[in-house]
């Protein structure tokens, strides 16, 4: 038996006007490390927020190549670094997003943000003041 072909006419019909598709959600991905407290709202770049916590010592290019993180928050001091090393790692490595920094409350957290600045080549970076308890 030979094989039926079925052929299918459709009329095409054309709207008047176009809406406009409904925008997707941005999403963000953020990379936590060694921290695990609520998440700033300098983190919060997107509609859609994915959290993914790590350690410094987990930390490398092949990861950030692989989970892309918009932003990366982490304490001003670690056990085994403090945020201008990592600065210095990420603008290394070339990371272009946002590096989110929790750190006590301080008289001028804009040396902060300049310091890691420069360390990190150019970096967008933020400092989350966090009050002690």
């Amino acid at each position: 038996m030979a094989p039926v072909e079925i052929v299918l006419q459709a009329e095409i019909l054309r709207p008047l006007h176009r809406a406009p598709l409904p925008a997707e959600p941005e999403s963000t991905t953020v990379l936590t490390l060694d921290t695990f407290s609520r998440l700033p709202e300098e983190a919060r770049i997107g509609a859609e927020t994915t959290v993914i916590a790590t350690s410094f010592r987990m930390l490398s290019a092949q990861m950030l190549d692989r989970l892309c993180p918009d932003c990366i928050v982490a304490p001003l001091f670690g056990r085994d670094y403090d945020a201008h090393d990592l600065a210095e790692m990420l603008g290394a490595w070339g990371y272009r997003g946002r590096l989110v920094v929790q750190a006590p409350v301080v008289p001028r957290p804009s040396v902060i943000v300049s310091d890691l600045h420069r360390a990190s080549r150019g970096l967008d970076v933020a400092v989350n003041m966090v009050a002690r308890a």
